[in-house]
């Protein structure tokens, strides 16, 4: 982290990102006590945020009416579990929500942080992984005192995938005058850059936010 900082480069935020949906009891276990031991980790390198997806089993990921309940309650039960070690710790869990996964729009990240009523978990927002349930605007009515940081990328509303900012449907004029206006100087990590295009998507973002 010395190397970086000494280069003028902050670290927001460690990306712990494991499945806390796991069935198996033993193994969620084990997934709870890794998260841990990089929180220590955070903590030692002086990095703020631990960042973490819901997770999801291998062919049924997404909602399924027969098993969302039990899903949502087992979401809850790492989540209390990782909010009680952040506190120890003092950092903060980003939990980044997904219409693929378990926690499908803004509005239910919105219900999720209040129903465990932990001012230690905010929300990684990828407005990627929002746009085909929320627009640009109900994100951040429902999110914006809660984002830790986001990502930068964007996604058609009936891709799977994501694309580079600027290749989907996100309108990033807007989505960025709303960041400007409600959550000024929140980290803005872009993906799917490389050494090849970074330069032209961090000028796609520069574009839009003019």
């Amino acid at each position: 982290m010395k190397s970086y900082r000494s280069h003028g480069l902050e670290i927001a935020s460690l990306g712990v990102f494991t499945n806390l949906l796991e069935p198996d009891e033993l193994e969620r276990k084990a997934n709870l006590q890794y998260f841990d031991r990089m929180m220590q980790i955070a903590v030692f390198n002086e990095i703020p945020i631990v960042a973490t997806e819901c997770g999801f089993v291998l062919g049924q990921r997404g909602v399924s009416a027969d098993r969302y309940e039990s899903t949502f309650e087992r979401l809850k039960d790492s989540l209390s579990f990782l909010l009680e070690r952040a506190d120890h710790y003092d950092l903060t869990v980003a939990l980044e929500p997904c219409i693929l996964d378990v926690v499908p729009s803004a509005k239910r990240m919105g219900d999720l942080i209040r129903q465990l009523g932990s001012n230690r978990l905010k929300v990684l927002l990828d407005p990627a992984n929002l746009i085909a349930n929320n627009t640009e605007k109900e994100m951040f009515s429902h999110l914006a005192d809660h984002i830790a940081y986001f990502h930068g990328k964007d996604r058609k509303v009936n891709d799977t995938y994501g694309r580079a900012v600027g290749d989907g449907d996100i309108d990033w004029s807007l989505f960025l005058s709303l960041y400007h206006e409600l959550t000024p100087d929140t980290p803005f990590i872009l993906e799917y850059v490389n050494a090849d295009n970074f330069t032209a998507i961090r000028d796609r973002v520069l574009q839009a936010a003019r």
